[in-house]
């Protein structure tokens, strides 16, 4: 059974983009959200630009109170759940799962100052990569919450790693160093190395006297 309408309210889907909650405050909330959009319009489409290839549209949210952004499903778009389901259909159409995969909208907050502060380093600079990792960072965090499939995994860990190590003091592309083998080290590579041709030496000429005992048997079988 499917409910379009209960008590002349009608149902919306909140995963979608768009949405309309018809209260007092709506009208005030709109205009509000006209003047910022007028006020971002240089970062939106620096944003879009950066995300053309996984999002259809970004736009101003009229829902978001404490997060920065979200990543919402187009109107005519798959949910998280609907792209999961199509995903796993063996015999589904990967050119039309694709083609609907990307149609999704982002929503950002524009008085969260995550989005204030970038939006404003963005317009000093808009081809510093560092704020191009954030900008992708903060996306891929939005597709982690809104239970959709992350496009690439290895990125977001490598971001995520970054930006801690940079939280810490530490260089943003520190990596593990290898502690270079002392005398002793060497040494006790070389001995196993050692007990290792032993060992397959034996083997082998365990091998050959079975397989001598063998041929003695046949000869003495004949």
């Amino acid at each position: 059974m499917h409910l379009d309408e209960y008590e002349d309210h009608t149902f919306v889907n909140v995963a979608k983009e768009d949405i309309k909650f018809g209260d007092k405050q709506e009208k005030a909330e709109k205009k509000r959200v006209e003047k910022k959009k007028e006020d971002l319009k240089s970062f939106i489409d620096w944003y879009k630009e950066l995300l053309k290839d996984n999002v259809e549209k970004v736009v101003i949210s009229n829902r978001l109170t404490d997060t920065p952004l979200a990543v919402v499903s187009g109107q005519y778009g798959y949910t998280a759940h609907m792209e999961r389901l199509m995903k796993a259909q063996a015999l589904a159409d990967p050119s039309r799962y694709q083609f609907m995969s990307s149609k999704k909208t982002v929503e950002i907050n524009p008085f969260h100052p995550l989005i204030a502060d970038l939006a404003a380093r963005v317009e000093k600079d808009k081809e510093d990569e560092s704020l191009k990792v954030v900008a992708q960072t903060l996306f891929d965090a939005a597709l982690v919450q809104g239970d959709f499939e992350l496009t690439d995994k290895t990125r977001f860990t490598q971001s995520v790693v970054s930006l801690l190590n940079g939280k810490l003091g530490l260089d943003s592309s520190a990596k593990a160093e290898t502690p270079e083998l002392t005398e002793e080290d060497e040494e006790e590579k070389k001995e196993e190395k050692e007990e290792k041709e032993e060992k397959e030496g034996e083997d082998k000429g365990n091998d050959s006297e079975e397989a001598a005992a063998e041929g003695e048997e046949r000869k003495d079988e004949l």
